[in-house]
């Protein structure tokens, strides 16, 4: 059985960090095959389609990292949706990647 992002987010393990959508809302009933953890700026080799990529923001924190690039990379890669816990390396999303999303 497999879970759409929208069910995946109202897990409670997941729901009590508090998710929020700040992007790609559209896409929430797309199905998830895979979670797959990656802090990787161009992830397109490292996915088949329909991942869960969780990120802890390593890549998203770097001062050259091209958001536009990275968001193609998972659109790309048919990356079902890009979770990214907040805290040590960034404190909010980036305005550039929730544009780029």
């Amino acid at each position: 059985m497999r879970l759409t992002v929208r069910e995946v987010l109202e897990l409670p393990e997941v729901s009590r960090g508090r998710p929020r959508v700040r992007a790609g809302s559209d896409a929430l009933d797309g199905e998830v095959r895979w979670v797959h953890v990656s802090e990787l700026a161009d992830v397109a080799g490292t996915l088949s389609g329909g991942e869960l990529v969780l990120s802890i923001g390593v890549v998203l924190a770097e001062p050259d990292t091209d958001f536009r690039a990275y968001v193609a990379s998972l659109h790309a890669s048919g990356a079902a949706a890009l979770l990214v816990e907040l805290g040590r390396h960034v404190s909010e999303l980036p305005e550039g990647l929730v544009q780029a999303a």
